[in-house]
């Protein structure tokens, strides 16, 4: 079991939508965390359409750490994500919270990571690098750190100073269980992800493919297209990421297929 946390350098590349879809086809148990230090609950007014309106989230936990109380606590911050595996735990609800979380983090990456035990994962929207009050105590102790980026000429731009930030963080860090991993959504949109993974310094990337019907489904919580569920290249390249993710984390991948 492990804690994956997802996270941009730059732009809108679709952080929330991969993330969202890559818990929703967890073989396994998961949580799915909005982390955003940017309060902008894009999975909860996204996804979710403000449909559950849900009232504890993350900052409750946080405080239950505080009195000791987050193994009571933590049931009632869960929104269940229908048709799939996951929980959804809603984030800071407001830039203010989102600045009492920066200190608050570390109290609940501990549970995070006493999830482990119990066979959860976590998959973590960390929103954009560079935010105030960025979850960084996330990013560093994630098993398993993806940097998701598109494929044209800003996006590696933007990302060149930060993932090279990131690859010196990261060094030697495999010896440890972690992973500085990079996902490409829409590669060949013009360089391959391949191209971009060498610029950038992060071996082996991730290609996820573009699909804006789909896409939208997991972003604004629109009806999946029917004829979309078995050829969608984005569900596959999902399905496909998900894998390798648990394979590099040293964790069994053959019950994706049951």
């Amino acid at each position: 079991m492990a804690i994956y946390s997802l996270f941009s350098a730059s732009g809108a590349p679709g952080v929330t939508t991969t993330a969202v879809a890559l818990a929703k086809s967890w073989p396994r148990h998961v949580i799915l965390v909005d982390a955003n230090a940017a309060a902008t609950q894009s999975i909860s007014a996204g996804y979710l359409r403000s449909l559950l309106p849900h009232e504890k989230g993350v900052m409750e936990l946080a405080a239950a750490a505080r009195n000791h109380q987050i193994d009571n606590t933590l049931p009632s911050t869960l929104i269940h994500l229908e048709g799939s595996n996951a929980d959804f735990m809603q984030g800071p609800r407001s830039p203010l919270q989102a600045r009492t979380m920066s200190v608050l983090w570390p109290a609940l990456l501990e549970k995070f990571l006493a999830l482990d035990s119990a066979g959860t994962d976590v998959i973590m929207d960390l929103g954009r690098l560079g935010t105030e009050h960025f979850a960084t105590p996330l990013l560093q102790l994630s098993n398993r750190a993806v940097l998701v980026m598109r494929s044209d000429l800003p996006s590696i731009v933007g990302a060149n100073w930060h993932a090279a930030q990131l690859v010196e963080q990261f060094e030697g860090a495999e010896e440890t269980g972690r992973m500085l991993k990079l996902a490409v959504v829409g590669q060949g949109q013009p360089y391959s992800a391949s191209d971009i993974g060498k610029k950038l310094g992060i071996r082996n990337p991730i290609s996820i493919g573009f699909d804006a019907a789909t896409a939208a489904h997991f972003s604004t919580g629109s009806p999946l297209p029917k004829r979309r569920v078995g050829n969608s290249r984005l569900l596959r390249s999902i399905d496909a990421m998900g894998a390798a993710l648990r394979a590099t984390s040293n964790l069994p991948v053959e019950d994706d297929d049951e």
